[in-house]
């Protein structure tokens, strides 16, 4: 684990944490990176959710379940399982995009994208896999 490392670094090297805000996700294979902060604040501006970014932000990571009937974010996952809430906000709707990008029809991947404020020029929904998921 890289923290184990950094601490062995001395007392002054701070430590990364996806909730500080110092660590990003990325593939830089498709030119795309996020940090937990970045992606609540996308997904409050496209979805009109008026909340605290910061807040949320911490709400996606580690051992946090989103409870849909409660509409509350719970340390304990709800009975009859569910997915964390970094899974269940990020991961899934990335996998669905890409999904989408690689077989779906173009009506779907616009749709899809523009769940997330992604709008596209119509020439690029017929570009080869691999360029279209860098646009």
């Amino acid at each position: 684990e890289i923290n184990t490392i950094l601490e062995s670094c001395g007392d002054d090297v701070p430590l990364v944490d996806p909730v500080l805000g110092n660590v990003a996700f990325s593939a830089g294979s498709a030119g795309w990176s996020f940090t937990l902060k970045s992606f609540s604040k996308l997904y409050c501006d496209v979805h009109g959710i008026e909340v605290n970014t910061n807040d949320f932000a911490a709400r996606l990571w580690g051992d946090v379940y989103y409870n849909e009937s409660t509409r509350g974010f719970r340390k304990k996952a709800p009975a009859g399982g569910g997915e964390r809430s970094f899974v269940q906000f990020i991961l899934e709707p990335l996998y669905k995009i890409y999904t989408q990008c690689v077989g779906e029809h173009q009506k779907s991947v616009e749709k899809a994208l523009a769940e997330f404020g992604v709008y596209l020029k119509p020439s690029a929904y017929h570009l080869d896999v691999k360029p279209f998921t860098k646009v």
